[in-house]
């Protein structure tokens, strides 16, 4: 079983030529996994990517907790880029999974033809790492694609986004308002809900994503073209918690700051 070259070329983004696309599918290699195997962890495997060609893969955070499976989008991006603040993740297969893996070498060779290839497998690592730190995948997920990255630095900032947006989720650094309301990365939080007065006090070097509204949403084709992919085609699990069968408890929010909770609101 090969993979055809429709199917590689939505795993990689449809960014590459015809030519590439077959001397790809000459150094992909066929990898069938048994169902169960932890087959893969980030930290310590070789760097490379796996694209699926038949079957579901498990995405694990460092736990073993279930945190998604995927049945099309490519798995280790990663591995690709060890200098970067990842959270460190599993793979385990499912029955019948079968897998094209590119390793490091061959997809270095391809980074260098077309550099866009390598800038959306970093942007699809951060989406990763956004669900691995979410504790609300299923909020998270219909919207993961059209987040957009925004750095800030060190300082005092009145306004945390260069544009308006609907939605706003911390993957690291630090943000406290003079109210005393801290962002904790992972979580969601409506903008409007936010302090609208007073400053944001940036601690260390921070990077937050943000969802456009809406009719901004479609009238920005380009910025979501390549990353609507990962959205699409991963089914999302909760969290393994053992409290599970405990009585929920609800998380406890302000006024000022809620955040987007898993939980249903109380009738």
């Amino acid at each position: 079983m090969v993979f055809s070259k429709q199917k590689l070329n939505l795993g990689l983004g449809n960014i590459l030529s015809q030519i590439q696309l077959q001397e790809c599918l000459e150094q992909i290699q066929i990898i069938e996994p048994k169902p169960g195997q932890l087959f893969w962890t980030s930290n310590v495997s070789n760097p490379g990517v796996y694209l699926i060609l038949e079957g579901k893969i498990r995405l694990l955070d460092q736990k073993e907790n279930l945190i998604a499976s995927s049945i099309e989008a490519g798995l280790g991006q990663i591995s690709l880029f060890p200098e970067a603040d990842l959270q460190t993740y599993m793979l385990r297969a499912s029955l019948g999974l079968k897998l094209g893996y590119l390793d490091n070498n061959s997809l270095q060779f391809l980074f260098k033809r077309q550099p866009e290839l390598k800038n959306l497998f970093y942007r699809q690592a951060l989406q990763w790492d956004l669900l691995l730190l979410s504790d609300n995948v299923q909020n998270l997920l219909p919207i993961l694609s059209f987040l957009q990255p925004y750095q800030l630095t060190e300082g005092v900032v009145s306004v945390l986004l260069p544009e308006p947006s609907e939605v706003i989720v911390l993957r690291r650094g630090k943000i406290l308002h003079t109210s005393g309301v801290q962002l904790i990365p992972g979580k969601l939080y409506q903008t409007s809900c936010l302090p609208q007065d007073g400053e944001w006090a940036i601690s260390k070097s921070t990077e937050l994503f943000y969802s456009l509204n809406p009719v901004d949403r479609v009238q920005q084709p380009e910025t979501i073209k390549l990353d609507r992919q990962l959205g699409k085609l991963i089914t999302p699990r909760p969290k393994i918690d053992l409290q599970d069968n405990l009585p929920p408890i609800k998380p406890l929010t302000t006024r000022i700051c809620p955040y987007i909770s898993n939980s249903q609101n109380p009738n």
